[in-house]
């Protein structure tokens, strides 16, 4: 086949087991001499998508999930927990991989410049925000996750019609009720969809679009094909991966809290000192509540580190106390910012 030509794979609607093996499937069925495949696709019905790397019940309110008839999969790339219903077109790259960090940044930039442009086409003004997300008057947009899975670089987005921020909110963890109502207030402050700015265009005028900005980047030829019955049955064996999301990894993604997008973390840690709830946004603290609220009016808008804050501590504890607080909100505030280019 020659290079110029990569596989249009249209998956239709499935439910959410098949969706994501039939990913991973895809990848491990690929060689380093196979054809770029472009895999379109959504999910039958709601579920939340665990990331390669999380723990359910460390992430999410297992209990609200089944009383919602919520379903819980893994699957097989990296980032965070996402929200997947009919109300979004997903799109996955299954490309030859890469070696270097100069061509893996290329792969993100690449596989997102189609979906950018097709934004662009119906007026929505998105910019391109850290490595994977795609950003609307200062809401995420589009996210993506990535993974190495056997021979091929995989990179999977959606296009978001609508998000139902309450429900996903529900099915988080959440370790009190007022961080639960935070999250979905942060939700909503961070994330957007595309009907919140204008009509969503029909799915197939939405798949034609995405099709020509993608082989207009590329310079690819997008053939229309099928799967394969060694990618069927690499789909089928990777079925009980996706399922099995009590098993492997038991940790979550940001230890505390959750990250919303590129910049904005929320957080809430308990200790010996005391208790803190906060979303960090763009490295500073954006709104905190403590057990002293003078206290959390004074480091609203600070960088949490302890060379910054303990002095301000000071004003509202004795020393060795503002010591530890300071100590406690620079270790709760790390994965936030270790996180920050993921």
């Amino acid at each position: 086949m020659a290079e110029d030509v990569a596989r249009w794979l249209d998956l239709g609607t499935l439910d959410p087991v098949s969706l994501h093996s039939t990913v991973q499937g895809l990848a491990e069925a690929q060689s380093d001499d196979s054809a770029p495949v472009l895999a379109w696709a959504r999910a039958s019905h709601p579920h939340v998508c665990l990331g390669a790397s999380q723990g359910a019940e460390a992430e999410l309110d297992i209990d609200a999930c089944r009383h919602a008839g919520i379903q819980i999969v893994r699957r097989p790339l990296g980032g965070g927990t996402v929200w997947v219903d009919s109300d979004q077109w997903a799109f996955f790259f299954i490309m030859p991989k890469v070696s270097s960090s100069s061509d893996r940044a290329r792969f993100f930039a690449l596989a997102l410049a189609p979906a950018r442009a097709v934004y662009r086409d119906y007026g929505l003004d998105v910019t391109a925000v850290g490595r994977g997300d795609l950003w609307l008057d200062g809401r995420k947009i589009l996210g993506s996750g990535a993974a190495t899975i056997n021979r091929a670089d995989v990179l999977g987005a959606s296009f978001l019609l609508r998000f139902p921020a309450g429900r996903f909110a529900a099915a988080l963890q959440c370790p009190s009720p007022d961080y639960r109502r935070w999250l979905q207030d942060e939700l909503r402050r961070t994330l957007t969809a595309w009907t919140e700015h204008a009509p969503a265009p029909s799915p197939e005028k939405l798949a034609e679009c995405f099709r020509h900005h993608v082989e207009a980047t590329y310079g690819w030829t997008l053939r229309d094909d099928r799967l394969s019955d060694c990618e069927r049955e690499l789909a089928t064996a990777a079925r009980d991966d996706v399922t099995d999301v009590f098993d492997g990894p038991h940790r979550a993604l940001v230890p505390g809290g959750v990250k919303l997008n590129h910049d904005t973390y929320l957080l809430e840690s308990r200790a010996d000192v005391g208790w803190a709830r906060l979303v960090l946004r763009g490295g500073r603290i954006d709104r905190i509540a403590l057990p002293d609220g003078e206290m959390a009016a004074a480091l609203t808008g600070q960088v949490p580190t302890a060379a910054v804050i303990a002095p301000i501590l000071e004003r509202y504890a004795p020393r060795h106390e503002a010591a530890r607080w300071a100590r406690f909100l620079e270790r709760m505030t790390q994965p936030g910012r270790s996180l920050r280019d993921e």
